[in-house]
Parts: C-alpha cells; structure tokens; sequence
C-alpha cells in the first residue's frame, strides 16, 4: 500500500492510470493474491484508487477539494515528493525515512 501511495503523491503513477492485477502483483513480489486484494480494497476504501467492474483497478484523481484545505496539502506533499524523485530518492528510499520521522520529531520541528 505504502509504494502505491507514494507512487501516486509522487506522480509515478498518475489519475487514471490502470494498476497492475491481483494476480500480476503477487506474482512479482512472491505474496498471496489475498494480501494483495485486501491492499487493493483498504486503497480504494481511503480513496487512492478505485475499482472499475470488468476492466481492472485504477488510480483515482486527486483534484476534488474540500472546505478543509486537503487539495492544497496533498499538492505540497506531491511537490515534496518529486522534487525528492528529481534529486534521486526511491520511492522505498523515501518510505525509509518518513519512517524514521516519529511523531515526536514532527511536534518538535512544528513547536
């Protein structure tokens, strides 16, 4: 789920574009096509995708802004992540270090 979502904020995947298959996926990465759907569904259920009955699943546009701002953060954290990209950072690179960031370090950084 997490290299999707970065895919996607990163602009690697873009809106509209096809996913590959439950199958294709599992397949790559040596894990049951069970855990692969249930990635699939809690993507879809949070919005980063959406499935489209007999065609496949697919990444979801991004560009519907609500009262709270999210459009706006979401095209911060977008560019943070391709400039990240255009400096050469992987996406599991990325991921690495966000997940070092602990909350404590973010309330020190934003006090």
């Amino acid at each position: 789920m997490a290299q999707i979502v970065l895919g996607i904020v990163s602009d690697d995947l873009k809106a509209g574009q096809r996913l590959p298959s439950t199958r294709e996926l599992a397949r790559r990465y040596q894990i049951h096509a069970n855990t692969v759907s249930a990635a699939y569904r809690e993507l879809a259920r949070r919005d980063w995708v959406e499935f489209r009955k007999g065609s496949g699943i697919y990444v979801r546009s991004r560009n519907v802004e609500n009262e709270d701002g999210v459009v706006e953060l979401d095209q911060l954290i977008s560019k943070f992540f391709r400039t990240a990209r255009d400096k050469g950072y992987s996406p599991a690179e990325l991921q690495v270090g966000l997940e070092r960031c602990s909350l404590s370090s973010l309330r020190i950084i934003f006090c």
